[in-house]
């Protein structure tokens, strides 16, 4: 008798499940209410990373939300490809478009349920004033040789030294060299006395320079010789604080005069370093022996190979802006700027 009513009992309590889960109570129902689960007062703010956005929610049982844009009141655009969680209440879009509009959406999801729109307010980015080098410079100390280099710290999280590297453990004329073994250069100087190289005003206004093996391990301790992706990563930002700037195979269209100095390039080629990058015109040592394009152009290293000769390098120049990625022999030397690891 007492297990028929513990069976009773049993049966009672699942059909009273299964009649509860029935019931819209919750944002995985059909016929729960849109409005009960919508997201409500979100708000944005302009900020130096982009924009920062809030809201509000009095449910958190539902699977997450979609977010999207719309620039110049165009076509909706979807900000995350995945969803954000059901119980996040800010998400911070990185994003800069100077004097564009720019407004937004969001939406809770439960399966194939959907709550309402909540809508921000439309804002209009400003323009940024550019960097003040003397307020946003960093510095670091190379302790195998005592030199103090600038760095700046960008908005898209890279530290960069804003001066070229300088460290010199040996220096060979430009008639010596080979793309295996490491060797060093300072622009100008025809000796091996490493004394009288770093006296020479060369040396000190724009460091050394490295044929590609050397360039490998040149940077100290906690810093490295940038990739492909740091150097394009540098111009993603460089282009998007910039309104965009056009890509043409790997090269930036204009580019370069942002990091370029605003003085010391020949025939009026300088920049507006708007960065703080400080890119100076200081040349390279070519394979047939000879020092080249002082004052005229300026090239860096990267750490990715092109083939067994040849390796990547930046180059800037003088009679345009554009911001080079080319390859070259690997004896050549040019200049190098460490980034943080």
């Amino acid at each position: 008798m007492m297990k028929k009513k513990f069976k009773l009992i049993l049966m009672i309590l699942f059909v009273a499940f299964l009649t509860s889960c029935d019931k819209a109570d919750n944002p995985y129902h059909e016929d729960y209410p849109a409005e009960l689960w919508t997201p409500s007062e979100l708000k944005l703010k302009i900020i130096n990373s982009g924009v920062e956005l809030s809201w509000s929610q009095n449910d958190e049982s539902f699977d997450g939300y979609i977010l999207e844009r719309n620039i110049e009141n165009e076509e909706w655009e979807r900000v995350n490809s995945s969803l954000i969680d059901s119980y996040a209440l800010s998400f911070t879009d990185s994003i800069y478009l100077p004097l564009k509009s720019i407004q937004y959406r969001i939406i809770a999801l439960a399966n194939m349920n959907r709550s309402n729109y909540a809508y921000s307010s439309e804002q209009t980015f400003p323009i940024r004033e550019p960097l003040n080098c003397s307020e946003s410079l960093g510095q670091m100390t190379d302790e195998r040789d005592g030199n103090i280099y600038n760095t700046i710290e960008l908005l898209n999280g890279q530290i960069w030294m804003t001066e070229n590297l300088a460290w010199l453990p040996q220096v060979s004329p430009p008639s010596e060299g080979e793309y295996s073994n490491p060797y060093y250069y300072v622009q100008g100087f025809h000796g091996n006395n490493i004394e009288d190289a770093v006296r020479t005003s060369e040396y000190q206004q724009y460091g050394a320079l490295y044929n590609w093996e050397a360039a490998q391990n040149a940077c100290p301790t906690g810093w490295r010789l940038p990739n492909m992706q740091d150097w394009n990563e540098l111009a993603e930002f460089v282009s998007y604080e910039n309104g965009g700037y056009e890509k043409v195979g790997h090269h930036w269209i204009d580019l370069g005069a942002h990091l370029k100095t605003t003085s010391g390039w020949k025939e009026n080629g300088n920049g507006t370093n708007d960065f703080c990058f400080s890119a100076l015109p200081a040349g390279d040592r070519q394979p047939d022996g000879s020092f080249h394009r002082f004052e005229y152009f300026g090239s860096w290293w990267f750490v990715n190979e092109y083939s067994e000769t040849e390796a990547w390098y930046i180059d800037l120049h003088f009679h345009d802006d554009h911001f080079y990625f080319h390859f070259g022999n690997k004896e050549a030397a040019r200049g190098i700027r460490c980034i943080k690891e």
